[in-house]
């Protein structure tokens, strides 16, 4: 007949396995979650960083630029002619040459600008043409305008050798005819703000001349400027 008894088994403690509650998994992902983190952290601190700094900076200069423009109010000078002599040069042809024209233009410039001022540079191109036609050339002088300030200059133009159309042969001898002429000159300016001299530009100026009788001092009829100055 068997007996039932009771045995005790004593296992080691470092035997004994136990199972972790989840809770722990949870603990785990986060400490590796936060250890990613920190490791990616210096390089988007440096980034924001970098952001916000160019972000003031194009602030800056937005503001900077909007007193200045409220300031100094830059504006294109604009050009009128106010007289032009032609001399077909006697004293410079010989017998059997042909005419070479001496134009000579008196020019007027206004530069409405409340805060800037520009230094023209000598040695910019100018011509003067008819209906495409080469008639003179030139170059423009140095020039100092500042803000809210008319001037007034020369602009010479010498012909060369070329035949000349008819209609600008017969108004060199008399004749009363209306004449279309194109005065166009391209000026090197640098823009002035106060002491501070900017870098230069190119400024281009056309004018579309109507005239009567190039012989002496031409009467003009019409004209209509324009500017194109690139700031």
């Amino acid at each position: 007949m068997l007996q039932i008894g009771t045995y005790v088994v004593q296992v080691p403690k470092d035997q004994i396995y136990r199972v972790p509650p989840p809770e722990n998994a949870q603990l785990v992902e986060q400490y590796r979650n936060r250890d990613k983190n920190e490791r990616r952290s210096p390089c988007l601190g440096c980034l924001k960083w970098i952001l916000s700094a160019v972000l003031l900076v194009l602030l800056l200069v937005t503001v900077i630029t909007g007193v200045i423009l409220v300031t100094v109010r830059p504006g294109s000078p604009t050009f009128t002619v106010q007289r032009l002599s032609v001399n077909s040069s006697p004293h410079n042809a010989t017998k059997g040459s042909r005419p070479k024209p001496e134009c000579d233009f008196t020019m007027r410039v206004r530069n409405p600008s409340k805060g800037m001022g520009f230094s023209y540079e000598a040695g910019g191109k100018t011509v003067v043409l008819h209906k495409g036609v080469h008639i003179a050339a030139g170059t423009t002088p140095a020039l100092v305008q500042g803000p809210k300030n008319t001037t007034t200059f020369q602009l010479v133009l010498h012909g060369s050798n070329m035949l000349l159309p008819k209609v600008i042969d017969m108004s060199l001898k008399g004749s009363k005819d209306v004449i279309p002429l194109e005065l166009a000159a391209e000026f090197t300016v640098k823009p002035r703000v106060g002491w501070v001299e900017l870098g230069a530009t190119s400024m281009h100026v056309t004018c579309d001349v109507r005239v009567r009788r190039l012989v002496k001092e031409a009467r003009i009829l019409s004209q209509e400027c324009k500017t194109n100055l690139q700031l």
